[in-house]
């Protein structure tokens, strides 16, 4: 007699799918020293004490390049007292957050890590995604060519560097390079998972929304449906809102939301702020070097290059969180529109209702330790902070 044989998955092994959409940028992180997780093999872990050392290898070596940089720059400032001071905060700021932040990585929030990631997988075995496919491909291409764009950039800014012609030009835009990597990749990492979590919730307004599309109800929400979309088709084949429990999936994602905040949070303060700082420092460092006669190339293009990448990637991060705003935003509408069809007490409308809870019992929003919040307004305001910040040094230096 023939017995059907079960397999048992540890709780920490990845599909393959989840798997092979971050697997590209996964190594670039391991290349870089600042992997979260350990998922050789797929099985999701802390990272290992050789990893853990050669994050400890790669701080001092960083370490020892940014002092090199001091030796070989600065002491042609020595007789500026104030470019040198400058130059000298400068660097030293940079390497302790470089350091402060791969140590967080590295070392901290291991366990939280490691449930972030299986809370991934448990959201689209909780919505019945993970079957299709091409939830998981838009999201490997995203990251891998986030990955790309990455070492491109750092490619074509090393060949810029070689236009001087000097080995310690290499150096010092190398280590700078390096130092910004490993916060700038994480970041974009982090706004790679926003798009994540937005299609889930695209996916639960398209349950929502093929609801009310039954009932005549839809033609105040004609501007969400897109016939054409694969996650309408998905959700129209394969749920019905009446009998699959949007209230548990929205749950799982709101959940894993706010892990994702918690845990990047700290990055999203450091770039805001060493975005501020650094932009005044750098702009002073030049102007001061330009009124003695001693602009160098490279001061010039680490500084255009520091401006040009923190632009894009506050672009690309507030973007994709006011994506998930008004995701979320929408999902109130139609939970709405739900409740003005279903005016009787009946299941639909306690689910209903339920939802609403969730969504209106903590706001939506990336907070940064509740100072502010990462959405489409806050780059203007970022960038307006710069501004007046350039405005102020250039009006104290000509006025």
């Amino acid at each position: 007699m023939n017995q059907r044989i079960r397999e048992y998955a540890p709780k920490n092994y990845l599909n393959s799918s989840l798997y092979q959409s971050f697997s590209l940028l996964g190594l670039l992180q391991v290349m870089l020293g600042w992997c979260r997780v350990d998922t050789r093999n797929r099985y999701v872990t802390r990272p290992s004490v050789y990893q853990k050392a050669y994050s400890v290898l790669l701080a001092a070596i960083i370490g020892i390049m940014y002092a090199s940089i001091h030796i070989d720059y600065m002491d042609e400032y020595k007789a500026n007292r104030n470019i040198y001071r400058l130059g000298t905060g400068f660097i030293v700021s940079h390497f302790l957050v470089f350091s402060i932040n791969l140590f967080h990585i590295r070392f901290c929030n291991n366990d939280r890590n490691i449930n972030f990631v299986m809370s991934m997988q448990q959201i689209d075995r909780c919505m019945k995604i993970n079957r299709d496919k091409r939830f998981s491909v838009i999201l490997r291409k995203i990251n891998n060519i986030s990955a790309l764009l990455m070492i491109g950039a750092f490619f074509v800014l090393v060949m810029c560097s070689l236009y001087e012609a000097t080995i310690r030009g290499v150096v010092a835009t190398v280590t700078g390079a390096l130092g910004e990597g490993i916060l700038i990749s994480d970041l974009t990492l982090c706004s790679n998972l926003m798009v994540f979590f937005t299609m889930r919730i695209r996916f639960v307004n398209a349950i929502i929304a093929n609801h009310l599309k039954q009932h005549d109800a839809f033609e105040l929400h004609e501007q969400f449906f897109n016939k054409n979309s694969f996650i309408n088709k998905w959700a129209e084949k394969s749920h019905d809102f009446t009998s699959c429990d949007t209230y548990k999936y929205l749950k799982e994602i709101m959940e894993g939301f706010y892990d994702l905040q918690n845990i990047f949070q700290l990055q999203m303060l450091f770039f805001c702020c060493k975005f501020i700082i650094g932009l005044a420092l750098y702009f002073e460092i030049i102007l001061l070097a330009v009124g003695v006669n001693k602009l160098l190339y490279v001061n010039v293009l680490i500084m255009t290059s520091f401006i040009a990448c923190n632009i894009m990637l506050a672009l690309l991060i507030c973007t994709r969180c006011e994506k998930f705003i008004r995701e979320v935003k929408e999902t109130k509408n139609l939970c709405i529109a739900v409740m003005s069809v279903h005016l009787d007490d009946g299941p639909l409308r306690a689910k209903t209702r339920s939802m609403l809870r969730i969504l209106e019992a903590k706001p939506a929003q990336f907070s940064v330790y509740d100072l502010w919040y990462m959405e489409g307004a806050f780059l203007i305001k970022l960038l307006s902070i710069g501004t007046s910040v350039v405005v102020t040094l250039l009006q104290l230096a000509f006025l």
